[in-house]
């Protein structure tokens, strides 16, 4: 009986080392389940900035394009209006020389 309790004890205690080296095991991957859950958090805070900061630019973009644009429509119609002026005066000039001309063979 001494020796059935003594080998029910050993089998016991091989038992209950195995099962502390799977706690052990289980702690070890939880430790490292943590710290990829703090890196996936630590990236997504990361990426979320980043979209932040790249909204941000595009909306900067958009709105110097559209000043761009502005800019670029003014200065098309001054010039449009410039272009205009300097045809009047071409025609005023064709105009004043074919009076003299007719003048001077009259």
């Amino acid at each position: 009986e001494s020796t059935a309790t003594s080998g029910r004890i050993q089998e016991l205690e091989e038992q209950i080392a195995a099962l502390k080296q799977q706690v052990a095991s289980l702690e070890s991957a939880l430790e490292e389940m943590k710290a990829a859950k703090e890196e996936i958090e630590e990236e997504r805070v990361v990426s979320g900035e980043f979209m932040e900061e790249a909204e941000k630019t595009k909306q900067e973009f958009n709105e110097f394009k559209e000043k761009t644009l502005e800019q670029f429509e003014e200065l098309k119609g001054n010039h449009e209006e410039e272009e205009l002026k300097l045809k009047d005066s071409i025609e005023q000039l064709e105009d004043e020389l074919q009076s003299s001309t007719q003048y001077q063979e009259a």
